[in-house]
């Protein structure tokens, strides 16, 4: 089937294969190109020619996935096509894209696949209100798992926010540990965002 696909149309449905759902807009920012076409071939067009081969997941017919096999297959094709760091750069436009929109979750998800891990922290510390605010202690503690832990002890904010962690689980000792690191990375010129 992709064989008889125009090779801009294979290109595309590859790059979107990263994500595990996908609509207009989310695509043409994966895509890096704003309401015109990419390289001649609009989302739209895309749609229309194929159906992008994906299962719509609402009435309206906005969010799509493709099948889990379908998807793996074209992730597969991506790695062949597109070099590391232009893969880690169609992630990077759709966490820019996820996290305008309020997907933090996802944004993190396409974050987490840079070899720099930093960009991740930057947006578990930009969200710390939201995530504090409404008590999402569980998901907190899988992200900052995620992390490496040499990148979490030099960081401030990420040990305040592995502080109120602990504290939520009435681990008062190890908190206080973490303040303390925290008073002296701080002592040390550290800063916080």
């Amino acid at each position: 089937v992709l064989s008889r696909l125009h090779p801009v149309v294979r290109w595309r449905m590859a790059e979107i294969s990263i994500l595990n759902r996908f609509n207009a807009p989310l695509c043409k920012a994966v895509w890096g190109c704003g309401p015109a076409s990419a390289e001649g071939v609009s989302f739209e067009e895309l749609w229309h020619e194929t159906g992008l081969l994906s299962i719509p997941m609402d009435g309206c017919r906005q969010w799509f996935r493709y099948h889990h096999l379908f998807q793996q297959m074209l992730q597969q094709r991506l790695s062949e096509i597109r070099a590391p760091e232009e893969i880690a750069r169609i992630h990077q436009r759709a966490a820019d894209w996820l996290e305008n929109n309020g997907e933090i979750k996802e944004a993190l998800y396409h974050l987490l696949q840079s070899p720099d891990p930093r960009q991740a922290a930057s947006l578990i510390v930009r969200h710390r209100n939201a995530i504090l605010n409404h008590e999402n202690f569980g998901r907190l503690q899988i992200w900052m798992q995620r992390l490496p832990e040499l990148l979490i002890q030099g960081n401030p904010d990420l040990l305040l926010l592995k502080a109120w962690y602990l504290q939520s689980r009435g681990l008062y000792e190890e908190s206080f540990v973490l303040l303390e690191t925290i008073d002296t990375l701080l002592a040390g010129g550290a800063s916080v965002e």
